[in-house]
């Protein structure tokens, strides 16, 4: 399995194992129908989570330590490269992530009306990525529905939020776990430290704002 690919199982994994469980029924007010949602108490956090551990996990180090790659080259080159994968899936995620809830909010104020809904989805797209639809749109099309999240209903910030916070977290239990070096090769595996430090936070749940369990 190449290492790309390995990432992309580990993120899907920490997801799993850190999803929300409760659910709520609601009217989605673009698509008109009633859909079943997961209730999130602090939306963000749990998206945080999953991406921290795969932070760290998903190093070349660790791949290694656990056999999971077989040839651990240290140079330029290869941190060139670490850094540049992150850098394409997490910073160029971010306009993005910023951009559905953007148009998502401009609908719910009705600031954008219902006939023109597909052009400025275009607009933002083009405002915050800088991209054109590959072939001719109009309003008669929704585009943006094509997007799981908004044609369910499910707000689109918290990722916004968690490509932030999650850098915040790792710094945390990295400090925590008394590594110095380069945060894109540190490896919190099986330090009893950082481990304690993220089971407080999470322990807390719903009793303290979310500002409160960041600290």
């Amino acid at each position: 399995m190449e290492r790309f690919g390995i990432e992309n199982f580990i993120k899907d994994i920490t997801h799993l194992l850190d999803a929300p469980t409760s659910s709520a029924s609601s009217r989605n007010p673009i698509l008109g129908i009633v859909i079943i949602s997961a209730a999130l108490i602090t939306p963000g956090f749990h998206e945080a989570v999953g991406d921290t551990i795969a932070l760290s996990v998903a190093t070349p180090k660790h791949l290694a330590s656990v056999g999971l790659l077989y040839e651990l080259t240290e140079d330029d080159e290869n941190d060139i490269n670490t850094l540049m994968h992150t850098a394409l899936d997490k910073i160029a995620f971010v306009p993005f992530g910023y951009m559905i809830d953007s148009w998502r909010w401009k609908v719910f104020d009705c600031s954008i009306k219902r006939e023109e809904r597909n052009s400025k989805w275009w607009e933002l797209r083009l405002k915050y990525q800088g991209l054109c639809p590959p072939v001719r749109r109009s309003d008669d099309d929704l585009d943006a529905a094509a997007k799981y999240h908004v044609a369910a209903d499910v707000p689109y910030i918290r990722y916004f939020v968690s490509y932030i916070i999650q850098f915040q977290f790792h710094k945390a239990l990295c400090d925590a776990a008394g590594y110095e070096g380069p945060l894109h090769k540190c490896d919190i595996y099986q330090n009893k430290k950082a481990g304690q430090l993220l089971s407080d936070m999470l322990s807390l749940g719903s009793s303290v704002h979310w500002r409160e369990a960041m600290k």
